[in-house]
């Protein structure tokens, strides 16, 4: 007989499925170009996920405004979504906040924006995206740097990673703060 299972375990495989049902019927939608909006926040889009997503984002012609919001993108999943950037004409608004981009290292481990660099570089074939949202993510210096270059009179990024006792903020790429060495 199988272990019987806790009410938190119940609640997380309902959770799950009320995600994965939010996902596939927005995924539906942006296929079918039906939305200007689509609010896809908090629906553990990872990188199998987000491949589907950029799939999608690439055909699509109406879609202005995308809400990503808590979902675990990661590097990989960012790079899978940065390669529909140069095919999509159309986003407008990008919200990335809180995707787990970067990574908070060990003391003296190499930091790992390689996602973020990715996704700085497709910005250069996109002169669609006017506002992008990556607070709360764990953007190191040369993420910062890389986004820095892709900022514009009408292109606003913000990264402020909302950690007041850091001493700075991700937002001031221009003059970041030296590390020791």
């Amino acid at each position: 007989m199988p272990p019987k299972k806790t009410f938190s375990q119940i609640e997380f495989e309902r959770e799950e499925a009320d995600r994965t049902k939010k996902f596939d019927l927005a995924l539906a939608r942006i296929q079918k170009g039906e939305t200007e909006e689509e609010d896809l926040s908090q629906c553990s889009i990872e990188e199998e996920r987000a491949k589907k997503l950029a799939d999608a984002l690439k055909g699509n012609s109406k879609l202005t405004k995308l809400d990503l919001y808590d979902n675990q993108l990661a590097d990989e999943g960012i790079k899978a979504l940065s390669e529909c950037l140069s095919s999509n004409k159309t986003l407008r608004v990008l919200n990335l906040k809180w995707n787990g981009l970067g990574k908070l290292n060990q003391v003296g481990a190499p930091d790992n924006d390689s996602g973020v660099k990715v996704f700085a570089k497709a910005l250069e074939g996109n002169q669609s995206l006017q506002q992008i949202n990556l607070e709360w993510n764990q953007i190191w210096e040369d993420g910062r740097k890389m986004l820095a270059s892709q900022r514009s009179k009408t292109r606003h990024i913000n990264a402020d990673d909302g950690l007041p006792n850091m001493g700075y903020s991700v937002w001031n790429f221009m003059n970041p703060p030296k590390r020791a060495a």
